[in-house]
């Protein structure tokens, strides 16, 4: 099981507790925690990604790993649904990669209504034609 995957289906209110066989530079604990992460990706194709445990050491560790792309705790938990679907969770990464941001869970709600308007106009675009 890839390391990215262990994040994604792990309950996120358990502190961080990297595999042994995963290949990862864990940084110092603090109370128990691991402060943050650097991971490399089986779905990613071995790629390292930096995962921060609580946005309070963000920026600690970004000035030690300026070059990777970062993932806090909620984003990870935003991607949780998708942890079936390697080909989205690469999409998703290559957008973060090139724009930054960060990744939020959408209201199931709108998602829903999204997924509906996107129906009524596929149905429109195919009437017309």
């Amino acid at each position: 099981m890839g390391s990215l995957t262990h994040l994604l289906s792990r309950n996120s209110s358990k502190p961080l507790t990297p595999q042994p066989s995963a290949p990862t530079k864990a940084k110092p604990e603090t109370q128990g925690h691991c402060k943050w992460a650097v991971i490399e990706s089986d779905i990613l194709g071995g790629e390292e990604i930096l995962y921060v445990a609580d946005p309070r050491y963000l920026a600690e560790a970004q000035q030690e790993e300026p070059s990777l792309v970062t993932y806090l705790l909620e984003e990870v938990a935003a991607l949780a649904d998708l942890k079936d679907d390697a080909d989205a969770l690469r999409r998703i990464h290559r957008i973060k990669k090139e724009f930054g941001g960060l990744v939020r869970r959408q209201p199931q709600e709108p998602r829903q209504a999204f997924k509906r308007f996107m129906d009524l106009s596929d149905a429109h675009r195919l009437k017309n034609e």
